[in-house]
């Protein structure tokens, strides 16, 4: 049969004989998780049931139905009728090239053509039938190759998913949100110690304007930045003892 129905079934045909091409690499991204599906591992830690390694595992696994839900033998009913306007294809043209090509006259031309009328009708009305079964067989052929080629780039995909477990010991979790950075030993990067010396305090001891200098003292509570200027009492100077809370000051 030559018409693009038969060639649409014969495709489907040849992606149907290839349902089990997908057992090998499914088993093998199984057997990357422990060889069991309902407790898989990697590195010896528990996998997530959304990981992308058990989601190849299922997509894999799922391939031989998929395949010959989507790619089935095209029934006898339906190659019938196209078989028939076949057959009448044929014999229109074997007819045509014994009478009409071979008359020696144009009477004999003419008798020819009056006896293919018949047989020219009815391959005039194989067209429709053609037609239709060709645009039948053509979206299941689409369906077909969509389901295989799904399951070939499953296939692609397995094989780095496959390599994250069994190397890293880790695998993708697909639906998990990024979770956020944190230092090793769970302490805050940029905390401040109780000892460090404040930019500026509230509590600052300022020396007086008649030219009296103050130095701030390191890790008290009221310390100020050394070399800070300000208003305070005239002609008072201090100093802060270090590692103490008082202002420690001293008249001088």
């Amino acid at each position: 049969m030559h018409f693009l129905f038969q060639r649409f079934a014969d495709q489907r045909t040849k992606k149907l004989s290839k349902k089990d091409d997908f057992e090998g690499p499914k088993n093998i991204a199984l057997n990357a998780v422990g060889g069991n599906a309902s407790s898989p591992k990697c590195g010896g830690q528990s996998v997530s049931s959304n990981s992308s390694i058990l989601g190849s595992v299922t997509k894999l696994e799922a391939c031989k139905g998929d395949i010959e839900k989507a790619c089935p033998t095209a029934p006898a009913a339906d190659l019938a009728p196209v078989e028939d306007c076949l057959n009448k294809t044929e014999k229109f043209r074997d007819s045509f090239l014994s009478t009409v090509a071979k008359g020696a006259s144009a009477s004999q031309i003419c008798t020819a053509v009056d006896s293919l009328q018949t047989s020219k009708a009815e391959v005039l009305a194989c067209k429709d039938v053609v037609a239709n079964a060709e645009s039948t067989q053509k979206a299941q052929k689409v369906a077909c190759f969509n389901a295989f080629q799904a399951c070939r780039k499953e296939e692609r995909s397995t094989l780095t998913n496959v390599n994250d477990c069994a190397i890293n010991g880790t695998i993708t979790d697909s639906t998990a949100a990024p979770s956020s950075t944190a230092s090793s030993n769970g302490s805050t990067p940029a905390s401040i110690s109780s000892n460090s010396t404040a930019s500026s305090s509230s509590n600052s001891t300022v020396s007086g304007s008649s030219g009296s200098s103050a130095s701030g003292s390191s890790g008290s509570s009221g310390s100020s930045a050394s070399g800070s200027t300000g208003s305070g009492s005239s002609g008072s100077s201090a100093s802060g003892s270090t590692g103490s809370g008082s202002s420690g000051s001293s008249a001088s």
